[in-house]
């Protein structure tokens, strides 16, 4: 039976998968983190309606990016055009990315930790409408909160191990976060690729 893999194990498979792949995954975030820049200069323009743009590039953007890599996770290959899935379906991606938001804020409110165990719970769900685009946008918040029962301290833990990574790019203003942001996205399909074995074996179980 399938285990989850510890925090290191899904990092040395991230540098597997992103060696040789390092100019194209840091060029597609680059160019993903100028689109998100540019919706955040267009809510200066748009003032009470600030959170407009955001919305609508926000989840197009995250879904894209969880399509860019779990393509990788799975298939071993980047596609530069799957960056740009997300603006296919970008209704549903809009609706993921404001109602978990939503919930992480409200649990938020409560205190930090209530917060953080929110946006853990919901981690998956851009991956399960990539991999189900006509899910409805409740259903993948639902099925990702679902998904994590049992592995959220797992994966607080694989986000927990990108710290020092963190300090060590504040010293190279910055510009470090191109190499760490793919890094951690890439671990993040990976966790996301190896739990998703774990729960269909479960279900396979449970029919037989």
């Amino acid at each position: 039976m399938t285990t989850m893999m510890e925090a290191y194990e899904i990092r040395a498979e991230a540098r597997r998968l992103l060696n040789n792949n390092w100019a194209t995954a840091v060029g597609t975030v680059f160019l993903m983190e100028i689109i998100l820049a540019g919706a955040g200069s267009m809510s200066q323009i748009f003032l009470f309606l600030a959170w407009i743009p955001m919305l609508l590039v926000g989840g197009a953007v995250e879904l894209g990016l969880a399509a860019f890599f779990i393509n990788l996770a799975e298939k071993d290959r980047l596609i530069f055009e799957e960056a740009f899935y997300g603006f296919k379906n970008i209704v549903k991606a809009m609706g993921v990315y404001f109602f978990s938001g939503l919930f992480v804020f409200l649990w938020s409110l409560l205190l930090i930790v209530p917060g953080i165990i929110a946006a853990i719970r919901y981690a998956q769900a851009f991956f399960i409408l990539k991999e189900d685009p006509e899910v409805p946008v409740m259903e993948a918040i639902k099925k990702s909160s679902e998904m994590m029962r049992g592995y959220k301290t797992d994966y607080f833990l694989l986000q927990l191990s990108f710290i020092g990574w963190g300090f060590l790019c504040l010293f190279t203003f910055g510009i470090g976060f191109l190499w760490l942001s793919p890094y951690v996205k890439t671990s993040n399909a990976v966790f996301y690729r190896e739990l998703k074995k774990i729960r269909e074996e479960e279900k396979a179980g449970t029919t037989a």
